[in-house]
């Protein structure tokens, strides 16, 4: 076969085993289901960035179409962060190009990244391959993006806040291994030649995939980017009969999270003609407290495809906000600055045990490092380490100093007090608008023992003096309590 033609052997045989169920009106495999979280629709300003992932079984901007389906798609579902997955297309300029004009018609400024194998002049397939493409608020965030040229894997940084960020990852990885005696034309052979091209003895796609990618992930966390890989591995890690070992201990080694497993508890297919989830995102830990939704979409919603459409909804907030330095909330502090009671010894005990872990000299050793070496690997995690022991060390002298010697009681009648003006300012908000009381009106006025219909019935300037004259009595309540307080 030509390699200016498109080998359809996969699509030519599904189509055949289509028209054969349907004659025979068998059900070779039934429709996928939803699974997970739903998906909500979007609207402005929702705090949320909504990131997608599908194998495309192969772009279609070359279709004919106005826009292409996986385009569509974003536009339909409002990804802001979209992996792409066997794109099956060489990303020559021309290529590029297309998909480009597409997502800037539909989106505006956006930000994409490709990664194929080298294609030969006029060629126009290309298996495997991948594609990760950013829109929106997000696209102002890229700070770094990187590929790999047998088409394995691409991805974008997103800077976040004190200099961190997240960084989405595009990968597939082949179906198939060496016995089984994959053709010519597919991606196994191409990236098993490039392979042995560069010296690699007995290359093995499936598992060289993983162990680039756990390569690339721990050289990027070094960087301060959190991880969040979506991919097609072609396996199952948690099949009852048949798991994926690579894959598995890959997650492990990578220090991965299975998103949807973690969120939901079970495993559910994702290819339309086999029984495994073979779609993925696996994500960093620090990453899961940001996950607001995750699901996958039933069939024939998304591309069209034979893999479903997997997205996570993300917290923006809490995806970009950083880990090192993050302030602690004031109501968790173990004290306050205003306490120089606490201050005093909480900073000669920091000091006395900075000396002993010579915190300066070490410090001025690392810097001198820095500066001969520049950010070498060695250097960041000697930084970090470093780093970490003075966090430790000033927590745990702060629990030390800070604790509590006498507990915190309220007091009963400012609670009292507060909730009678709470209530009578409720009820005169019904009457304004001439509304009947809420259940919780109810609820509050039963506690008191105050009958709150009464209340209702009285003229609006009765009840105008009553809300004036409970505000005036926590007032006084607020004072004596204060004064307490102070003795």
């Amino acid at each position: 076969m030509s390699t200016n033609q498109k080998p359809a052997t996969r699509r030519f045989r599904q189509m055949r085993l289509r028209e054969y169920s349907a004659q025979a009106n068998v059900c070779i495999h039934a429709n996928i289901a939803p699974a997970g979280d739903p998906l909500v629709p979007r609207h402005h300003n929702d705090g949320i960035t909504r990131s997608g992932y599908q194998n495309i079984r192969g772009s279609e901007i070359d279709s004919g179409l106005e826009i292409a389906t996986e385009v569509d798609t974003m536009h339909d579902i409002g990804s802001d962060v979209q992996g792409l997955s066997e794109t099956n297309k060489p990303w020559t300029p021309g290529n590029k190009y297309k998909f480009d004009f597409m997502m800037q018609t539909m989106f505006g400024h956006t930000v994409t990244v490709y990664s194929s194998a080298a294609a030969h002049h006029g060629q126009q397939y290309q298996p495997g391959g991948n594609l990760l493409t950013v829109t929106g608020a997000a696209a102002g965030r890229v700070r770094d993006s990187g590929s790999d040229e047998w088409g394995r894997h691409c991805w974008i940084a997103l800077g976040g806040k004190r200099d961190e960020g997240v960084v989405f990852i595009t990968a597939y990885r082949v179906c198939q291994e060496r016995h089984n005696n994959p053709g010519p034309l597919t991606a196994f052979s191409t990236q098993y030649t490039e392979m042995k091209k560069r010296g690699i003895k007995k290359p093995n796609p499936r598992k060289q995939c993983l162990k680039d990618l756990l390569k690339l992930i721990q050289q990027l966390r070094q960087r301060g980017f959190r991880p969040a890989l979506m991919m097609d591995a072609n396996g199952d890690w948690n099949h009852p009969t048949d798991p994926d070992e690579d894959l598995k201990n890959f997650i492990s080694e990578a220090n991965l999270v299975d998103a949807f497993y973690a969120r939901h508890g079970y495993s559910p297919r994702t290819y339309m003609w086999g029984q495994k989830r073979l779609d993925y995102w696996l994500i960093d830990p620090g990453l899961m407290p940001a996950v607001d939704r995750v699901g996958y979409l039933g069939s024939h919603e998304g591309a069209d495809t034979d893999h479903v459409y997997g997205f996570i909804d993300w917290n923006t907030e809490k995806l970009f906000q950083g880990i090192i330095n993050r302030p602690i909330a004031t109501h968790s502090r173990e004290f306050l600055l205003a306490q120089s009671d606490k201050v005093k010894p909480f900073l000669e005990e920091l000091i006395n045990q900075s000396e002993q872990h010579k915190f300066q000299a070490r410090t001025f050793k690392l810097a001198k490092r820095f500066v001969e070496e520049g950010k070498s690997t060695n250097n960041l995690s000697m930084y970090r380490k470093l780093y970490d022991e003075v966090i430790k060390l000033a927590k745990g002298i702060a629990a030390k100093v800070g604790r509590r010697k006498y507990g915190y009681m309220r007091s009963p009648e400012l609670t009292v007090k507060g909730r009678m003006f709470l209530l009578y300012r409720h009820i005169m908000d019904c009457k304004c608008r001439s509304a009947p009381l809420t259940p919780s009106i109810a609820d509050q006025a039963g506690k008191l023992n105050i009958d709150a219909q009464c209340i209702l019935d009285l003229p609006m300037q009765q009840l105008r003096k009553q809300v004036h004259s409970r505000r005036k009595e926590l007032g006084e309540v607020q004072k004596q309590c204060e004064d307490e307080r102070m003795e």
